[in-house]
């Protein structure tokens, strides 16, 4: 989550950038965390998609309630 934070982003980043290829493409690049740039270089891409949809299941979990409701979002974006 770091990695959008960085960037510029908010917690709704983090979805896209668990989800969404050209934008997880766009981002890991420009992290400056080596640790955060580590987790996505080495941890995050060797995972099978099996596993990255069981655990992208799981945060998407714990992120539901600041995408869903309207005060939390609002708290999450800015």
């Amino acid at each position: 989550m770091f990695a959008t934070v960085e960037q510029g982003g908010n917690l709704l980043s983090v979805m896209r950038l668990f989800g969404e290829k050209p934008y997880c493409g766009y981002m890991v690049p420009n992290i400056r965390d080596e640790v955060g740039r580590s987790f996505w270089i080495d941890k995050f891409a060797s995972w099978s998609d099996k596993y990255r949809t069981v655990a992208v299941a799981a945060i998407q979990k714990k992120i539901r309630p600041f995408r869903t409701n309207t005060n939390m979002r609002a708290l999450s974006a800015g």
